[in-house]
C-alpha cells in the first residue's frame, strides 16, 4: 500500500478508510438483497466486481478472491431473473470484509 500512495501515509488512510466503508456497505447490500430473493446478475455481479477491484487496490487478496469467485457465479446465471448465491460463499465473503476491516481498524489505531 505505500508503494502505492508513494509513501503518503494520509492517502494510504484515506484509502483504507474509504475501502472499509464501500467493502461494509457492498456486503450489506448483498446479504439484504440475498435474504429478499431479488439479487439481480448484473447490479450484483457489478458490486462483486467493485469489491473485488478495491480490495486487490489495497492488498486484500482473500476478499478480492472470493468476490471474483462470487461475481463469476452470479455472472454465469440468466441476466433477467433473480439469482440466488451461495450461502456459504456469501458467508465467507461477508467474513473476509469484516476481518480486513477488523484489520484496518487495528492498523489505523481505532476502538473495535
Amino acid at each position: 500500500m505505500s508503494r502505492q500512495t508513494l509513501g503518503d501515509r494520509d492517502l494510504e488512510v484515506e484509502l483504507l478508510n474509504l475501502f472499509a466503508e464501500q467493502a461494509r456497505r457492498i456486503v450489506q447490500t448483498l446479504t439484504s438483497s440475498s435474504a429478499q430473493g431479488v439479487m439481480m446478475p448484473k447490479q450484483s455481479g457489478d458490486l462483486l466486481h467493485t469489491l473485488c477491484g478495491s480490495a486487490r487496490a489495497v492488498g486484500s487478496w482473500r476478499v478480492a478472491d472470493q468476490a471474483q469467485s462470487l461475481e463469476r457465479e452470479i455472472r454465469s446465471a440468466d441476466p433477467h431473473h433473480s439469482v440466488k448465491l451461495s450461502r456459504d460463499k456469501l458467508e465467507q465473503l461477508v467474513g473476509s470484509v469484516d476481518l480486513a476491516c477488523s484489520v484496518i481498524d487495528d492498523l489505523l489505531g481505532r476502538p473495535e
